[in-house]
């Protein structure tokens, strides 16, 4: 939802990244911030630019930055 305020959201365990709705936009919080997005299709994958990841290459704890459908 960009141009809305939107309360920060951390998450620290990554098991609930498994239930974001697909489209979800998430930021590492560690020197990295590298930000994601949560695949349309498979639960556990996520999209780093045009990179495929899984959920276990995140380091933790990350932030929703954009809400999915």
């Amino acid at each position: 939802m960009e141009g809305t305020d939107m309360e920060s959201v951390v998450v620290y365990d990554d098991r609930v990244i498994w239930h974001f709705a697909p489209g979800t936009k998430i930021r590492e919080l560690g020197n990295t911030g590298r930000e994601f997005i949560v695949d349309k299709k498979m639960p556990g994958k996520l999209w780093l630019g045009s990179t495929p990841c899984q959920v276990s290459d995140l380091e933790m704890p990350v932030e929703v930055i954009g809400r999915g459908c």
